[in-house]
């Protein structure tokens, strides 16, 4: 943890990425969380408590929960001081067509199912993006759908419980889906899942 002293550190390289890079990342999220005006605040505050004084690692942990709240003093403690950032994905995301396909009916007369071809319209698809919290924190995240087409289309998530599913129809298929595609959380654990390009889909989904 952020508490270990350096000398305890294998190598100057692991000490520079824990107390340097890591923490850099964290405090960018972190500031992505609480907006720029409460962020320019809290270290004002934290510079007029502290200034020619020798805080401890606690001190701005209390400064970071006076104007956050306890919701980004929990993200600093179990991101900095347990390893547990968090970890966003897009499980799948596809389009399946709906116009133009068969429609089949049972007829009672003759007592069999008769195939039926829908008439001719303009394309329509059923998109289905699924994104997953692997993490353990319930943050809010952004979901980007990107048509064929260019279109776009977004949603929130609060980040509660392990996945959320996304469906919508549109007159294009998808191209591809993001979750935090604004780059809210750049200490997620594993950024490169989250995004995927879409997979057409022949059945269903």
């Amino acid at each position: 943890g952020p508490d270990r002293a350096a000398w305890r550190f294998a190598s100057d390289f692991g000490y520079g990425i824990l107390n340097y890079y890591r923490m850099a990342v964290v405090l960018r999220t972190l500031e992505n969380m609480l907006g720029r005006e409460a962020n320019l605040r809290l270290y004002r505050l934290y510079l007029e408590r502290w200034a020619y004084r020798h805080p401890a690692p606690g001190d701005f942990r209390a400064i970071v929960r006076e104007v956050g709240g306890e919701a980004a003093h929990d993200f600093l403690v179990r991101s900095i001081e347990r390893g547990e950032p968090p970890d966003f994905a897009v499980r799948r995301a596809g389009s399946e067509e709906l116009s133009g396909r068969a429609v089949l009916r049972f007829d009672p007369k003759r007592g069999e199912v008769i195939k039926r071809e829908r008439p001719k319209t303009p394309k329509r698809y059923r998109i289905e993006v699924v994104v997953e919290n692997r993490g353990d924190f319930d943050l809010p995240a952004g979901v980007l759908c990107v048509l064929e087409n260019g279109t776009e289309r977004r949603f929130a998530w609060d980040g509660t419980g392990p996945w959320k599913a996304f469906e919508f129809e549109a007159d294009s298929p998808l191209a591809r889906a993001a979750i935090d595609p604004d780059g809210m959380y750049p200490c997620d654990r594993d950024p490169g899942n989250n995004a995927v390009v879409a997979k057409p889909r022949t059945g269903g989904m």
